[in-house]
């Protein structure tokens, strides 16, 4: 039979490992905080980085929408005004006759 003094001594070194199991658990775990932490910060930033991109490239969509749409109202109006501008560079002095054909007859200005 064990006496009190074996048996305190047993429970005293049994809490004695049980409290250096435990400090050894919390700083595993707060390395691996830390390390999730860190990892958290990489992981937000490369998301904002590409976000940043993301909103980058919709302004740049946004601005060649409106450009195409400005381009397309243009188109309009030079062949609204194609005919009469045919006219005017073929009534010039410097190109030759023969180069101009008649819009009205269906056909196209060739080689101004």
């Amino acid at each position: 039979m064990k006496t009190g003094k074996q048996v305190a001594s047993n429970e005293k070194e049994f809490w004695s490992n049980y409290q250096a199991f435990t400090e050894a658990l919390i700083e595993g775990l707060t390395a691996l905080q830390e390390r999730t932490k860190k990892d958290i910060e990489v992981q937000t930033q490369a998301t904002q980085e590409t976000v940043s991109k993301i909103n980058n490239l919709n302004e740049e969509i946004v601005k060649a929408g409106k450009d195409w749409e400005k381009l397309k109202g243009q188109f309009r109006v030079f062949k609204a005004y194609e005919s009469r501008v045919s006219n005017n560079l073929c009534s010039l002095l410097t190109v030759k006759k023969t180069d101009c054909v008649s819009i009205d007859q269906g056909e196209s200005v060739e080689a101004l």
